[in-house]
C-alpha cells in the first residue's frame, strides 16, 4: 500500500491504539509492525481468524495469556550453545506452561464454538514438557537455584 496513503489514514495511530490492548511483548511488536494487505485471501482469512477469536472471548471472556514471554532470544542463544541467565531459564519453562494451559483452554471453548483456525493453529503448539519439569527442579519461580541435596 501507498505510503502517503497510511500517512493519510494515521496508520501508526492504528497500529499504536491496537499495541495497547496487546497480552505480551511480542503481541505489542506485532501490533506495531502490522501493513494492510491488498490480497483478497489473505484479508478474507484473516477476518475468519478474527470472527473466530470474537466468538472465542464471546463463550469465555478471556484467554489465558499470562506467563508468555518472548523466549525467542534465549532460544536462539542456547541453538549457539550460551549459557542461559535463571531469568531466561524461568521464562522458558512459564512460558511452556502458558502453552500447555491455551492448549487445555482451546480443548474445552472447541466443545462450544467452531473454531477450526484457530484449532489448527493450536495443533501446532507441541510444549517441551519435560524441558519445563527439568527448569522447575533446577530453578524456583524467582530464579533462585534449588538445593539439589
Amino acid at each position: 500500500m501507498d505510503q502517503k496513503v497510511l500517512e493519510t489514514l494515521e496508520f501508526h495511530k492504528i497500529k499504536s491504539q491496537l499495541a495497547e490492548f496487546a497480552a505480551s511483548s511480542l503481541a505489542r511488536e506485532r501490533a506495531l509492525n502490522l501493513m494492510p494487505s491488498s490480497d483478497f485471501e489473505e484479508v478474507q482469512r484473516l477476518q475468519e481468524e478474527t470472527d473466530e477469536a470474537a466468538q472465542v472471548l464471546r463463550v469465555s471472556g478471556n484467554v489465558p495469556l499470562g506467563g508468555i514471554f518472548n523466549i525467542l532470544p534465549a532460544v536462539r542463544r542456547a541453538e549457539i550453545g550460551a549459557m542461559l541467565h535463571t531469568e531466561e531459564l524461568v521464562e522458558i519453562s512459564s512460558t511452556i506452561r502458558a502453552g500447555r494451559i491455551l492448549i487445555k483452554f482451546f480443548a474445552s471453548v472447541k466443545e462450544k464454538v467452531e473454531i477450526p483456525i484457530l484449532e489448527n493453529i493450536i495443533e501446532t503448539l507441541n510444549p517441551p514438557t519435560e524441558l519445563e519439569r527439568t527448569i522447575k527442579s533446577a530453578i524456583d519461580d524467582q530464579g533462585e537455584i534449588l538445593d539439589s541435596a
